[in-house]
């Protein structure tokens, strides 16, 4: 018995360097050997296979530019149109209008103010006949000051917003309503 447990003890030794499939095939063809049951039987050693670490791998996100982000907010912007009003909405199963702007900028990778009036505090100032594809135009459609409305510019005077009615739908900045409630523009792109 001796002699086995010697030669188990050296398999073991050597196991660490295999596979745990070849140990375990050799375990699998070991005569089994009754223990007495007067000796208190040998403590198992537990031996782990010794494997390489896998690196894991990463894929980056290529980083991209200015205008490529403008691309994917505009094209996120078109995709969304129809989707409906909903009050502090801030996904696409419904809007509100700084919710619907904030949601097109942050899912492209760009962190910006949740509320009409942080957003109007943001960005850069533009001139109402400066406007380009991407920026941001502000209205006030309530008595007060400030920015209540907030829709992204796609160009020729058109920009997307959310509104009660048709949810996220194209609007015209000479329309008279809009004309007479704009109140400014922001280029955060």
């Amino acid at each position: 018995m001796k002699k086995q447990l010697k030669k188990a003890v050296v398999c073991l030794g050597i196991s660490s360097l295999l596979p745990a499939a070849a140990f375990s095939v050799w375990a699998d063809t070991m005569p089994a050997t009754k223990i007495p049951a007067q000796q208190p039987a040998p403590k198992a050693v537990i031996v782990a296979p010794v494997h390489p670490a896998t690196p894991a791998v990463v894929v980056a996100k290529p980083k991209l530019n200015t205008q490529q982000q403008k691309a994917q907010v505009l094209k996120l912007a078109q995709s969304l149109k129809g989707t409906r009003y909903l009050q502090g909405g801030s996904t696409p199963k419904g809007f509100d209008s700084s919710g619907y702007v904030n949601y097109l900028f942050t899912k492209n990778g760009i962190n910006i103010p949740r509320s009409t009036n942080s957003l109007f505090r943001t960005g850069k100032p533009v001139a109402k006949n400066a406007l380009i594809a991407g920026d941001l135009v502000f209205f006030n459609t309530n008595v007060g000051k400030g920015a209540t409305d907030v829709g992204i510019y796609l160009g020729n005077n058109t920009f997307l917003s959310v509104t009660t009615k048709r949810g996220v739908a194209a609007s015209n900045l000479k329309d008279k309503y809009w004309a007479s409630k704009f109140v400014g523009a922001k280029r955060i792109l």
